[in-house]
């Protein structure tokens, strides 16, 4: 497995970086505890409370759902105000949540999906329909460094798969990062192998036992031990996972994706990586290379979302207003009798307008003067107009 520390923070500083600060969480249920366990969840939560990020909504999605469960989960997330998500899933399972959220109008504008490297990784392999739905998604995924080595491992491979199959297309094939990590450790635990075995006694025939005998408890440290260059960059093993130094944001577009940025080992988003010379890789995000660039968001909006979006119920705030004589500085209410409109005007007013323009949403609200038929005051004020509320007039 991976360890996901830095792609966590470098979700975190995202969310950061558009100022928002509610997000709805949809990641994988798993019912299956002889899987590996996945720590991203709760490490996730846990960097966000630190960030004063709140996560509103968790929707947890198991692989043995159909489409009409998946398209029930959205149903109840489009009912929440909160327009950001980020997606924590398989391929498989995210591949079918796009197609259905494009069917839902949750691919349009106003909307943001953050998608983690779990599913990012597999782009390569996804479906030209899959792909079309995922418009405007921002995708961690685990960055390749450009090399020699990877070209020549490459070309070698589509030489040798031509020759076996002539008729297939072999020019698009390409090592995503999960691939050059499986050659990397094949490599390594080959070299591991040969290490170990040159130390085995010659007359020693047990090899079915290989595995639990001594030889097979050191070829295991050799390769915990393990910290090397391999094709895919830095190889370093931690508490048995693999470290993903960095990740490259990708923004999907048409049929492809487009790199937008990185995200450092220390959960930084940069727009480059700069490498110097110095016998190794260093990464440099200075000042000037925050952020990232230019993002084309779902329904092909320039616009950052806000992060909320209005109900699609159209319900309206009402906002009871007292009609009196005096202090009409605080409150006013004035009815025009040639345009037939009523203005509501003061400083109570002013506060409140105010309040909601601070929001990172809208509300769609409206005055109403508390008065009879005369457009004169009703009641006793306060005590009457408090229970008009409690009667939800």
């Amino acid at each position: 497995m991976h360890d996901q520390t830095s792609q966590v923070k470098g979700v975190a500083a995202l969310m950061e970086l558009y100022k928002w600060n509610t997000v709805i969480l949809v990641h994988e249920e798993n019912y299956d505890l002889n899987v590996d366990h996945d720590d991203t969840i709760p490490y996730m939560v846990s960097s966000f409370e630190e960030k004063n990020i709140r996560i509103s909504f968790m929707s947890a999605i198991a692989a043995s759902f159909n489409d009409d469960q998946i398209i029930e989960q959205l149903h109840e997330l489009k009912t929440l105000q909160t327009s950001i998500f980020i997606v924590h899933l398989s391929h498989f399972l995210a591949s079918r949540l796009f197609i259905n959220a494009k069917r839902m109008g949750m691919m349009s504008k106003g909307y943001a999906w953050i998608v983690t490297s779990k599913s990012m990784n597999h782009f390569s392999l996804t479906d030209f329909s899959v792909v079309e739905s995922m418009e405007g998604v921002l995708g961690f995924r685990s960055y390749i460094p450009q090399s020699k080595e990877v070209q020549n491992l490459t070309s070698r491979l589509r030489t040798k798969f031509y020759a076996e199959e002539p008729n297939v297309m072999q020019a698009s094939m390409q090592f995503n990062v999960l691939g050059l990590l499986a050659y990397d450790i094949t490599w390594r635990l080959t070299k591991a192998a040969e290490s170990i075995v040159a130390k085995i006694p010659s007359n020693f025939t047990g090899l079915d036992t290989f595995k639990t005998s001594m030889q097979g408890s050191l070829l295991v440290q050799e390769l915990l031990r393990s910290n090397f260059k391999g094709l895919g960059g830095e190889f370093r093993l931690i508490n048995e996972k693999s470290i993903s130094n960095t990740f490259e944001i990708v923004n999907v577009i048409g049929n492809r994706e487009k790199r937008v940025g990185f995200c450092t080992s220390k959960g930084r988003v940069t727009r480059e990586i700069i490498n110097e010379c110095n016998h190794r890789r260093q990464l440099i995000a200075s000042a000037t290379n925050s952020g990232l660039q230019p993002i084309t968001w779902p329904g092909g909006s320039l616009t950052i979302p806000q992060g909320r979006m209005l109900q699609s119920s159209g319900k309206v705030l009402k906002i009871g207003v007292p009609v009196k004589l005096g202090f009409q500085q605080l409150v006013n209410v004035r009815h025009d009798l040639y345009t037939n409109t009523t203005d509501v005007s003061g400083f109570c007013v002013d506060v409140f307008k105010a309040a909601l323009e601070g929001l990172n949403y809208q509300v769609q609200y409206q005055f109403i003067p508390f008065m009879d038929a005369n457009r004169e005051k009703t009641g006793t004020y306060y005590n009457d107009l408090v229970y008009q509320v409690y009667l939800q007039v």
